[in-house]
């Protein structure tokens, strides 16, 4: 899974879709990007879990906006970056299968993660751990739910809407696209939700879990109740 998307190809499958306000994002709308990410996961139960309750400073959310803003500016090369009102609402696609990489690609890649790396470890020790035992616990259920097969799915590892922005269809919008194009290649999706109140909203455009990571029972320093991570399907419809 790994090379740069053929964005001409699939603004091609963007074409036949009746969202035309679906626009793939621009180089000019990751900084709006970046804060409509943080500011839509301020709240998020597996954000919250993993920064302990603790209330970041000016300069450390700064920094996690500039980083998050190189990380999409990797991942609109390598993935494929679609968006409603230039960042306000953004869905991150990674195709199951990518030409081989090139030595741009390479270097997009170790830019993203290393970015994606710093941004991580901004926070505490004690973050810093809850991050890396959460990623640990998703990745085992990805495994077990969906082995090898992951690999022939199309990947949807970021969905998110400012919060100005949310109650106006714009990440509906967005998911029925990415469903159609989906449908158009006879290809199965999945994503990981950190908020089980968005199931419904999920089940709404066709993704239903098949199974779950619980965050956070059996950490000693962690009093609220576990978050549940859900990974979610959405088989193809013909």
């Amino acid at each position: 899974m790994a090379g740069r998307v053929d964005h001409q190809f699939w603004a091609s499958l963007m074409e036949l879709d009746e969202h035309v306000d679906v626009q793939l994002l621009k180089d000019t709308d990751v900084f709006h990007a970046a804060k409509s990410w943080d500011a839509a996961f301020k709240n998020d139960p597996l954000y919250t879990y993993v920064r302990g309750g603790q209330r970041e400073g000016y300069w450390q959310s700064l920094l996690k906006r500039e980083a998050m803003a190189g990380v999409f500016l990797s991942w609109k090369r390598t993935k494929l970056a679609i968006t409603m009102k230039g960042g306000s609402s953004v869905v991150i696609i990674h195709p199951p299968s990518l030409p081989a990489k090139t030595q741009r690609d390479v270097f997009l890649d170790s830019f993203g993660t290393s970015l994606l790396d710093f941004g991580r470890n901004i926070g505490s020790r004690e973050a810093r751990k809850r991050d890396l035992d959460s990623r640990n616990k998703i990745q085992k259920v990805i495994s077990e739910k969906l082995g090898e097969r992951v690999t022939e799915m199309i990947h949807v590892p970021l969905v998110f809407t400012a919060p100005e922005s949310q109650g106006l269809g714009y990440a509906s919008a967005l998911l029925d696209t990415v469903g159609r194009m989906a449908d158009m290649l006879g290809e199965a999706c999945w994503l990981g939700s950190s908020n089980i109140a968005n199931e419904p909203f999920y089940n709404s455009h066709g993704f239903y879990a098949v199974g779950e990571a619980i965050i956070g029972n059996d950490d000693p320093n962690w009093h609220e109740a576990p978050v549940i991570v859900q990974i979610m399907v959405r088989e193809p419809q013909m």
